[in-house]
């Protein structure tokens, strides 16, 4: 069976040498940004690759729409705080999707397995 959930992250790498690049003012990085989505089982479902100044839900928008065509089963996303925006929630609504947005839970600095 295929599962019915998946992850959506960016993630902001360094490209001195890309034609097209942007300022992740967040991250302090020159470079792109990868958008991806894994099932939960941590298998690639898309990958979108920006300039890094564009943000993580705006990215995530340009992918929904190919998660939707390809792999019509998936329908609930998990994703952190940066993807709460109304913009992201509306189109995730109309395509049928449920994004479930997982919060830090404290403010300790460092990496922290969240649930899901």
């Amino acid at each position: 069976a295929s599962p019915t959930a998946g992850v959506i992250d960016s993630q902001s790498v360094k490209a001195p040498a890309a034609a097209q690049r942007g300022f992740d003012a967040g991250k302090k990085v020159n470079g792109r940004k990868r958008h991806i989505a894994v099932d939960t089982v941590g298998r690639l479902l898309m990958v979108n690759l920006t300039t890094a100044d564009i943000s993580g839900s705006a990215g995530a928008q340009l992918i929904l729409d190919a998660i939707r065509k390809r792999w019509p089963w998936v329908k609930h996303l998990f994703a952190d705080g940066a993807y709460d925006r109304g913009k992201l929630m509306d189109k995730a609504r109309f395509l049928g999707f449920v994004i479930e947005v997982v919060r830090r839970t404290d403010h300790e600095p460092g990496f922290k397995v969240l649930p899901r």
